[in-house]
């Protein structure tokens, strides 16, 4: 346990050093909205306040999206009012709605990226106040953390204190991320917040460091390894926005856009004050809204096979007979509306990705970072993996829906079946009840006594008249 291979780092090497600031000033979240959520999205914005006519705006929002989602292409992106806690908003002259945010949240930016007809993303960026800022910053720089030890049945699990201290960092980390999705899953929720197939909502976070280059080597500052900034060759780099670089957390599948602080920051942010948190951030929206919205689109296509994935493995093979028909009735509410809301997407999306100017238009561009993946394009990667996401999602809807019309055909046989097994029962049944009320009818009448012949003798007449005298023999005496 006292080797560097089991994880032990000494207090002073999980603690920046001096000059060193890592500080948050935003994330996003990623929100999809199909067919099935479109008229839910609309009522919550307007309920919301978002989209009213005003100075700024001609038309309600209403009337924007539905002209978006009615054309054949789609493509329209629209920001929307800031969003502000209540009476937080200040001098801001522009259109804005007032609503509860999560704490630590100064102000959050949407933007609705009507990609197709039928697949619209919110990518809403939550900018931190300078508390929750540097939360962060403060938290790597405590070594009050003690070692935890679990007692469970296969014996006892001990996590040294630095391993404690780094789970508390990626703790405070998924707060902040948790915390944006929560908002959004609340107020305007679409496909993610519905548990489509189980997948989470996609986030990001953007983060500055003040000496260490994230995602680079870096010899004797193990403390950038350990808060999670450490040497990533997969990272990404673009000319349009310098110095920042882009990364995906592939165990919990959020991204991470950093810079150094000297580099990323520009002179003209501090024309308006000395906040320039506020510039910084609003440009990073405006530069990686539609990037965001791509990538949560490939995510809806996960979320919406692994959906289908479960119709087809659990949910529609019933385990037992009894419940056949009983689950064959529900086909319409879980499959046929996940399925057509799968099949608009995949058909919409893939079509969108063919056309690569299209697809890439309003985006940042994004090569590789590293020498040896210098030639990589991330939209392009992207691209391709959305096209053929698209067309493995449509091929396995098309599967599914086969396969429930044989199981349909199949249960309808057995249920016909087990119908006619059931009448032919009944039929059974009640012949042998007419038996047992017939038997049980002789059983019941009054038995009858046999009758025997007897020979009854004549009874001679009693009148005197009729009576033949006795015929007196001689020398007999008679009787008087």
């Amino acid at each position: 346990m006292q080797g560097r291979e089991y994880g032990l780092r000494k207090p002073e090497e999980t603690v920046p050093p001096e000059g060193e600031r890592i500080t948050f000033h935003c994330v996003w979240a990623i929100e999809a909205y199909t067919p099935v959520h479109a008229g839910q999205l609309l009522e919550r914005l307007n309920g919301l306040g978002f989209g009213r006519e005003g100075v700024f705006r001609r038309s309600d929002l209403r009337t924007q999206l539905e002209r978006a989602r009615a054309g054949p292409r789609g493509g329209t992106w629209l920001n929307l009012d800031y969003v502000f806690p209540p009476g937080k908003s200040g001098g801001f002259m522009h259109e804005r709605v007032e609503t509860p945010l999560p704490a630590g949240i100064s102000v959050a930016r949407p933007s609705l990226h009507a990609l197709t007809p039928s697949v619209t993303m919110l990518v809403m960026q939550f900018v931190l106040d300078d508390e929750a800022a540097t939360a962060f910053d403060r938290l790597s720089r405590r070594t009050d953390f003690k070692p935890r030890t679990r007692v469970h049945d296969n014996g006892v699990s001990m996590t040294p204190s630095d391993q404690v201290k780094q789970e508390a960092l990626r703790n405070l980390r998924a707060e902040f991320r948790n915390g944006a999705a929560s908002w959004v899953a609340e107020n305007v929720p679409g496909a993610f917040a519905s548990n489509l197939g189980g997948h989470p909502m996609p986030s990001a976070e953007l983060v500055t460091t003040e000496i260490a280059l994230p995602f680079e080597r870096h010899e004797g500052r193990d403390y950038v390894d350990f808060a999670g900034f450490g040497y990533d060759p997969f990272h990404w780099v673009s000319d349009e926005i310098e110095h920042w670089r882009l990364t995906f957390d592939h165990d919990e599948d959020f991204a991470i856009i950093a810079g150094r602080r000297a580099d990323v920051v520009k002179p003209d942010y501090t024309q308006h004050g000395d906040d320039e948190r506020w510039p910084m951030t609003y440009e990073m929206q405006e530069y990686l809204a539609k990037d965001l919205a791509l990538w949560g689109s490939s995510h809806l296509l996960l979320a919406f096979h692994a959906r289908l994935r479960g119709i087809r493995d659990h949910e529609l093979r019933p385990r037992r007979f009894q419940r056949a028909g009983k689950r064959l009735s529900t086909v319409k509410d879980e499959f046929l509306r996940d399925a057509l809301d799968a099949r608009d997407a995949a058909v919409e999306l893939e079509r969108f990705a063919d056309d690569e100017q299209r697809f890439a238009r309003h985006a940042c561009e994004w090569k590789g970072g590293h020498e040896r993946f210098a030639d990589d394009d991330l939209l392009e990667n992207l691209r391709v993996t959305l096209k053929d996401n698209a067309a493995a999602l449509t091929g396995a809807e098309a599967r599914l829906r086969d396969g429930l019309m044989v199981d349909s055909s199949v249960v309808g046989t057995r249920a016909g079946l087990r119908i006619n097994l059931m009448a032919l029962v009944i039929a059974i049944a009640s012949l042998l009840i007419a038996a047992r009320a017939l038997t049980d009818d002789n059983s019941s009448a009054p038995a009858q006594t046999p009758t025997t012949t007897q020979t009854v003798p004549k009874i001679a007449p009693t009148n005197e008249s009729q009576r033949t005298p006795p015929r007196v023999e001689p020398g007999q005496p008679t009787k008087p």
